[in-house]
């Protein structure tokens, strides 16, 4: 029976959880071939999902109609907006794309008018 008290850290817990569902043959453990595959598919799982969002890239374009030219908008663009927003007093955190039409003109003013642009 697997007892839980007040005083066990987590470790001992799951060790003890661990301890509960594998089977005693000859003083060796051996997990049982279901939970195996449980615990190979739930740290696979995990795994990826870890690995998946660590390499994703929000990437997108962003057409100036101002200007007829595409941005992309990546790291380097947000610093522009980051700086445009600081020296405009505007809220950097603010996403681009919900700011009113005339603030993004003003922006893409301001953006050919600083550093490179594509």
């Amino acid at each position: 029976m697997l007892r839980i008290q007040d005083g066990d850290g987590i470790a001992n817990v799951i060790a003890l959880m661990f301890l509960r569902r594998c089977s005693c043959e000859r003083g060796v453990m051996k997990m049982k071939k279901i939970d195996f595959l449980r615990s190979a598919l739930l740290a696979g799982a995990m795994a990826s999902a870890a690995l998946g969002t660590a390499c994703a890239h929000h990437y997108y374009q962003v057409y100036d109609p101002y200007y007829t030219d595409y941005h992309v908008w990546n790291h380097d663009e947000v610093v522009y907006y980051e700086q445009w927003s600081r020296e405009t007093h505007r809220d950097p955190h603010r996403d681009f794309r919900h700011i009113p039409p005339e603030e993004q003109k003003e922006y893409w003013t301001w953006r050919h008018s600083h550093g490179e642009h594509h």
